[in-house]
Order: C-alpha cells, then sequence, then structure tokens
C-alpha cells in the first residue's frame, strides 16, 4: 500500500519507541496502524507495552501493530547464540493476548535479523499484528518478508488485497446451511432415485444444487442486508405502531431475518471446522475470524525449491508439489517379505477370515455413519457426513448400496 494515492495518514499518539496513526484508503472505512521500533533494553520495552496496551483498551476498530518488536515469541524463533529466556517469550505472548492481537500470516524466512557475525545467532524480531476486526476486513492479506540488503533487519512488507495471481477455483462444497431452507427436503426428493448409483446421483445432484443455490437460496450476505434495510424503513416509518400490515411485515421480516442469521452462523462454523459455542449470542465473528486464519495457514503461496529458490508461481508449486509426493511415495526396492510369528499369528484361520468377510447389515452401515463427526472433511465429492446424516431417509438405499458393492468389489469405487 506504500505507493498508494488515495490514502491519507493522521498521526495520532507518538511515544519514543511507536507511533500510533488512523490510516484512510479512499471510499473505505479508517482503521489503525502502529508501528514499533522497540528498545533492546527490557525495562523500556516494557513502558512501550504499556503505553500500548492503553491503545488497545480504546480500540475496536480494525487495528494493524507491526515492525521490529525485539522480542521473541518462542525458542523456536531463534537459531544460534545463548540459550532463549523462556520467561521472556511467556511475557510477550501474554501481552499480545492482553491486547487482543493475533499474528498476520508471513510469507518468507522464518528469521527476520541476523546478529553480530561473531555470534551466528538468527531471531524472528520483526512480525505483523492485527486485531480480529482488521483480519475480517482484510480477508486475504498477508505479509511478506523480504530479502536482506545491507542492514540486520529483513524488510516486510504488507499486501492487504493477497497476491492477484492465486487462483480463485474452488471444488464443491456441500453447504450445512442449505439444509435449513424450507424447501431443500423437496427439492433433494425430486433429484433422488431411490436406489439409484450413489456415485451417478452426487454428480446430478451438485449440478443441480449449485443452480438451486443461484436461483432460490440465494446469498446469505446480499439477503441479510436487505432485509436490515426493509426492517429500519419499517421501523423508522411515522405509521409504525399505527398499522396493522406494518406490524404483520415487521414480524414476517424479523422471522426471516433470525433464519438468515442462523444461516450464516452455519456457514462459518463449517467453513471453521471448529466447536460449535453455545454462549446465547451468535458466534458469527468467532467463526469467521477462525475461518480466515484457517484459510490463510492452509493455503500455499510460495515454496522453497531443493535448489534454495523461492516459488510463486501457482502451476509451478502445483507441480513441485506432485512431484515431491511422487517421489516420496515411490518404491525403490521390493518389499520384504513378510515374517510369520507363530506365537502371535491367529491360530484360528477360517473362524477369523469368516468374521472379517462376512455380509455386513443395514444397522451396521446406519450406525457407522451416524458416529462420523457430521462436519469433517467432506471426500472428493464435496458431501460431509451431515448431507448424508440428515437426509438418511432419502438417500439410505443408494448409500448401503454402493457401501455393499464396495465391501465384495474394491475396485470398483475407482
Amino acid at each position: 500500500m506504500w505507493n498508494r494515492v488515495a490514502i491519507n495518514v493522521h498521526l495520532i499518539k507518538t511515544g519514543f519507541h511507536f507511533l500510533h496513526m488512523q490510516v484512510k484508503e479512499k471510499d473505505m472505512d479508517h482503521w489503525f496502524l502502529t508501528v514499533v521500533y522497540a528498545s533492546s533494553r527490557e525495562h523500556e520495552r516494557r513502558e512501550t507495552w504499556n503505553q500500548i496496551r492503553n491503545i488497545a483498551s480504546t480500540i475496536s476498530d480494525p487495528w494493524l501493530v507491526m515492525a521490529d518488536f525485539n522480542e521473541i515469541a518462542s525458542p523456536d524463533e531463534k537459531k544460534g547464540g545463548v540459550q532463549a529466556n523462556i520467561r521472556k517469550c511467556l511475557q510477550f505472548n501474554n501481552w499480545i493476548n492482553e491486547c487482543s492481537l493475533m499474528e498476520v500470516t508471513t510469507w518468507g524466512t522464518k528469521f527476520t535479523w541476523r546478529g553480530p557475525q561473531r555470534d551466528r545467532a538468527f531471531k524472528k524480531l520483526d512480525r505483523v499484528l492485527c486485531n480480529v476486526s482488521w483480519r475480517l476486513r482484510y480477508h486475504e492479506g498477508f505479509a511478506k518478508v523480504l530479502p536482506r540488503v545491507q542492514f540486520d533487519h529483513h524488510p516486510i512488507i504488507l499486501l492487504t488485497e493477497g497476491e492477484p495471481n492465486v487462483g480463485r477455483n474452488q471444488p464443491f462444497r456441500f453447504e450445512a446451511a442449505w439444509t435449513t431452507h424450507e424447501n431443500f427436503h423437496q427439492f433433494l426428493k425430486d433429484n433422488w432415485v431411490r436406489g439409484s448409483d450413489l456415485v451417478y446421483l452426487l454428480n446430478n445432484l451438485t449440478n443441480n444444487l449449485k443452480e438451486w443455490n443461484k436461483e432460490v437460496f440465494g446469498n446469505i450476505f446480499k439477503r441479510k442486508r436487505e432485509l436490515l434495510a426493509r426492517l429500519n424503513g419499517i421501523q423508522n416509518s411515522p405509521n409504525f405502531g399505527y398499522n396493522n400490515f406494518l406490524e404483520t411485515l415487521e414480524k414476517d421480516l424479523q422471522n426471516q431475518l433470525a433464519t438468515t442469521l442462523y444461516q450464516e452462523e452455519c456457514l462459518w462454523y463449517q467453513k471453521s471446522i471448529g466447536d460449535w459455542i453455545i454462549d446465547g449470542d451468535r458466534n458469527t465473528k468467532y467463526y469467521h475470524s477462525k475461518t480466515i486464519v484457517r484459510r490463510r495457514r492452509n493455503r500455499i503461496i510460495s515454496l522453497r525449491s531443493d535448489m534454495g529458490d523461492w516459488i510463486e508461481d501457482q502451476e509451478d508449486l502445483m507441480n513441485m508439489v506432485k512431484t515431491f509426493y511422487l517421489n516420496l511415495y515411490h518404491e525403490e526396492a521390493p518389499a520384504c517379505d513378510p515374517v510369520i510369528s507363530w506365537t502371535t499369528y491367529p491360530q484360528t484361520l477360517e473362524a477369523e477370515h469368516n468374521k472379517l468377510s462376512a455380509p455386513f447389515h443395514f444397522v451396521e452401515c446406519k450406525r457407522a455413519l451416524f458416529e462420523m463427526g457430521p462436519h469433517k472433511a467432506p471426500g472428493e465429492d464435496g458431501y460431509p457426513a451431515l448431507f448424508f446424516q440428515q437426509n438418511w431417509d432419502t438417500v439410505a438405499d443408494s448409500v448401503y448400496h454402493y457401501v455393499h458393492q464396495v465391501w465384495f468389489n474394491p475396485n470398483c469405487q475407482t
């Protein structure tokens, strides 16, 4: 963002080791930025942490804190030199938590500072922290550690909008929120032929679900904005409270909004892969931030090749990962013959064989399915266990026939 023209920076507070300012970009709400250059003396750093902690208590808007903190957060953020001080690491982590900050995903070399030649010490002294509000506004934002040139610190650049060349093609994923729509179960029955081939049915359903999501279910966030706007208009009307039609309409819109808010919470909960929190309040913000952090952590922006070069091109990255795993699982030499121990090998082979190869029953198939976590990682088709659990009466026959087929002919699943 250093080269943007339409940006205004207003200095709010200065300290000997930090600058606190407000950043305003064109056509966007403001956010706060605190730039730190912490002292190497512990008592001065402690005073700086106290001042920034006081600032944190007054901020609810998006906030970013970055630069040289002169502290490490864990022993593995140091290499060489004397052993890391665990007490200082804990104090620094406590300060980060007290300020309600989290680390922004950072790409590049792990150690941002190199000590004098005689010490051969490397540390991660520079980092970028943010609060939940900043993370929610800049979903794709991350920091990049640049090469160090004639200086003991690596410079860090912040990309608020992420990399423009990162692929956006996402595989199909069944959304748990769809099941809350009043027409979903009828839609499923209309697009499911009981007892037919499961793979064919799911492939066909996927295409129809994409269309249904676009034409019927719609965009949750757009619907939420429209409902709030309509409610605001009704509640600001001079006739509200004296007009039965407006009273009835407001009640209906409130019910629609409650459903939409629940759908939004389901959406972020599923994407966050977290534990459901029951506290009498909406947990949307928590699940939303958890999803963004997880998504940033899981996304591969670059990898270091065997030659020591950083690879960023998406096509090159895919080929690099594919080659790595092909080499990893390639069998270079024939496997050794199995060692049979007659002291541990089952004596009643026929009984054990019959037990393992016996046909399973419908109730066993259902029990195994319902013991799965509803939102756990779906298969390649994009359908989690929740889809089959909530629609068991409709999909049961096809699921049982497919599992039965694979049981007796494992090769058919490919």
